[in-house]
């Protein structure tokens, strides 16, 4: 009886460090992938205003452009943190390293071709629209 009421206990501890750590480190790593976004991209505080960002990368712009249309209210997903907890599940350690080695460089259109079709392979239409409306938002700090 002690040993079963021992597991439990060790098993009730190991059970709340895990939440702890998955609820508070997706929003460590969300944070770090947009930091890491904007490095890869280029872009300093004082440009993250938007209207730069959007002028300076055609294929951003082009990304972009429905957002407005998109209906917030049927999205899965608001936010970076739910967005990390929802969408890193679907990919493998391997393709999450090689999206932050994309995002860390100038990526060719290959590349970018690449990297959207693996996207639309793993993602739902309105998942894609949620990260398009959250890029969006951070962007425009809105």
């Amino acid at each position: 009886m002690r040993t079963i009421r021992n597991l439990i206990i060790i098993l009730s501890i190991l059970g709340t460090l895990g939440y702890i750590v998955v609820h508070f480190g997706a929003d460590f790593v969300a944070n770090l992938t947009m930091d890491k976004v904007r490095e890869g991209m280029d872009l300093n505080s004082e440009e993250l205003n938007g209207t730069k960002t959007l002028e300076k990368n055609p294929e951003l712009q082009a990304f972009l452009a429905d957002v407005p249309e998109i209906d917030q209210s049927s999205l899965p997903f608001d936010t970076k943190e739910e967005a990390v907890k929802k969408l890193a599940p679907k990919f493998s350690i391997g393709e999450l390293q090689e999206l932050r080695e994309y995002a860390g460089t100038s990526m060719t259109e290959d590349q970018q071709e690449e990297l959207l079709n693996k996207l639309k392979e793993k993602l739902t239409k309105q998942e894609i629209d949620a990260v398009k409306v959250i890029l969006y938002k951070e962007l425009y700090q809105q």
